[in-house]
């Protein structure tokens, strides 16, 4: 299971995602991996963290054609106040 403290330690994947989103909403996890990471990401490589960002309400995942694309989610500023609650 994950947790997701607020503030992200500096170098982490939530660090690294939450920030790539600010500025890039509407990216795929893919897009990610290449923009920040510099390479292709592996089929279904962290597909758990990616899950439970969006179950946390951190981001929200959205279907655009073929692809499933992020953007900060409703519970954003509830985690950055923290304000989000562990389940």
């Amino acid at each position: 299971s994950y947790t997701f403290k607020y503030p992200p330690r500096e170098g982490t994947m939530t660090k690294k995602f939450v920030d790539y989103l600010k500025q890039n909403p509407g990216k795929t996890a893919n897009q990610f991996y290449e923009d920040v990471l510099g390479y292709s990401r592996p089929r279904a490589h962290n597909a758990m963290f990616f899950a439970a960002i969006k179950d946390a309400g951190i981001v929200k995942m959205e279907r655009q054609g073929r692809q499933f694309v992020y953007s900060l989610g409703p519970n954003y500023q509830g985690w950055v106040e923290g304000k989000l609650l562990r389940n």
